[in-house]
């Protein structure tokens, strides 16, 4: 096995060095492996499996990143080393150990988690916004389309007792959240003329069909989100001075209004519809939660330690609400149990200052796809007030939320601008630091 140099031309102009393997007689582009290794990788942690065993479809996703971490290990480090925070986040759960309620539980969910957020890395160092929206319809846009097929040939298999389907995936708001995000990612490639209109216009018929057919509230709502946030960017870049500040302000407030508005609203609502009104329980399982993390609100319980069945403040939680759940069903909740303040405010900043960085990325070079994943983030914050995915180990939806946050993180708008203006190299990487 041998390792030659090459070259390659980013969609933005800038070169980057990528390198071959060699076996015998055939030689493979590693950029070739990154590009199939990675959809297929995010594919196995999709959970869109068809229900087969989790140790038969890790070991080739597990298997696929490690060895792309070893290809890119340079540049994973330099990333480690320049975003401190980030890395601080990456470790937490390993240092959680020495105070976890079961610390082996979180040691062995805490080497799971790194190789799904090492995955994220590589995402992030490897490919631009652009790309990355393509791996994302790459990765789950056959699960979707296999799901209606299944629908029509055989509907018994993917239907739930509601009427609602679950397509390839365990269950219905799995189906309904996977399907927000490839809409997402579809209808952006396809505004942007990033593929042909009848493909694009495929991919967002059959994400709208998935997610209406899921009847996930949670989907629904991050789609709604998604909307209106296009709308914010778009205005965002067009205005100027006091009229863009007056927006974000106008924005922030409607978002707080809605918030609380929505809060007090929804429970009288639904109990007018003759609805469940604890949103499936959820409603008396937060406040038990609340008070949980009240009792250690500086260290939390330890990484995943407080749902795993040597718990007793957990059990007491399923017991009481006779509702064996296992999780907090509110991402930010898990964060404040699993780690308490010492994990949630790093988290916090990093959210928002990746959000603020990602505005000025969208407004500085529009035309390279920063709109989808600022829209991204903001869908997957949104799905988390009412489920977890943060911090969820072999989890498509948390990976390609740190891969977001990375890739805002680590670059700056000129490395997409072509390097004759720029002064790039053909030596650059395929990293580029802002030193913000």
């Amino acid at each position: 096995m041998a390792g030659e140099a090459t070259a390659q031309e980013d969609d933005g102009g800038v070169v980057t060095s990528y390198g071959r393997i060699r076996l015998g007689n055939v030689s493979l582009p590693w950029r070739g492996i990154e590009c199939w290794g990675v959809p297929i990788a995010l594919y196995l942690q999709s959970d869109a499996t068809g229900g087969l065993s989790a140790n038969v479809i890790l070991l080739p996703a597990f298997a696929i990143t490690v060895m792309l971490v070893a290809n890119n290990i340079e540049q994973i480090l330099l990333t480690l080393r320049h975003r401190p925070l980030v890395t601080f986040l990456f470790v937490l759960p390993f240092l959680s150990v020495a105070w976890s309620t079961s610390g082996s539980i979180s040691l062995r969910r805490a080497l799971a988690l790194a190789l799904s957020m090492a995955l994220a890395y590589i995402i992030a160092i490897r490919f631009t916004p652009r790309q990355f929206l393509f791996v994302i319809v790459a990765a789950i846009f056959p699960a979707l389309l296999f799901s209606l097929v299944l629908l029509v040939v055989a509907p018994s298999t993917v239907r739930m007792p509601d009427g609602s389907i679950s397509g390839l995936f365990s269950h219905k708001n799995l189906l309904g959240w996977h399907a927000a995000v490839a809409l997402l990612a579809g209808a952006i490639l396809t505004w942007e003329g990033a593929v042909s209109r009848r493909l694009g216009l495929v991919v967002v018929a059959t994400s709208l069909v998935c997610l209406l057919a899921s009847g996930s509230a949670t989907g629904l709502l991050s789609a709604l989100v998604a909307l209106l946030l296009v709308l914010f960017f778009r205005q965002l870049k067009r205005l100027k001075g006091v009229g863009r500040v007056a927006l974000v302000l106008l924005t922030l407030n409607g978002a707080g209004a809605a918030y609380f508005i929505g809060s007090e609203i929804v429970v009288p609502s639904l109990a007018a519809l003759g609805k469940d009104t604890s949103l499936t329980g959820r409603v008396p399982m937060w406040r038990l939660e609340d008070e949980a993390i009240a009792q250690k609100p500086l260290l939390g319980y330890g990484y995943q330690a407080f749902w795993s069945g040597g718990s007793s403040a957990g059990w007491k939680i399923k017991a009481e609400i006779d509702w064996g759940s296992p999780n907090a069903h509110s991402g930010y909740r898990d964060i404040l149990l699993s780690f308490g303040l010492l994990g949630f405010v790093p988290f916090m900043v990093l959210v928002v200052r990746t959000l603020v960085k990602g505005a000025s990325l969208h407004i500085a070079a529009p035309d390279n796809s920063w709109l989808g994943l600022n829209v991204l983030i903001g869908m997957l914050l949104t799905i988390n007030v009412t489920e977890s995915i943060f911090y969820m180990p072999y989890n498509f939806l948390f990976i390609i939320f740190i891969a977001a946050l990375l890739m805002i993180s680590i670059r700056r708008p000129d490395f997409y601008v072509p390097r004759q203006a720029t002064g790039f190299s053909p030596a650059t990487a395929a990293l580029s630091y802002s030193r913000q």
